[in-house]
């Protein structure tokens, strides 16, 4: 016969509900630790899908009524 490996992953008599709770804890209080990073990563996300959207529009513009000439130039000095 062969020997049972032993697991990797530890065995826990703590039941479901202790477990959730001190999951809910430890990510409330990352959440709270981090809150500048997140709003970062959330505004930045809203910024990109913004970008996007824009993109689409002059997308389906240009479908609709072709690319006009300079219509992507900013006219003066930069």
């Amino acid at each position: 016969m062969r020997a049972q490996t032993p697991s990797i992953m530890p065995v826990t008599d703590t039941p479901p509900a202790v477990l959730k709770a001190a999951l809910k804890e430890a990510l409330a209080e990352v959440l709270d630790e981090e809150r500048g990073l997140i709003q970062e990563i959330v505004e930045d996300a809203l910024q990109e899908m913004a970008l996007a959207e824009a993109l689409r529009e002059v997308e389906a513009h240009e479908r609709r009524y072709g690319r006009r000439p300079g219509f992507y130039q900013v006219e003066g000095e930069a």
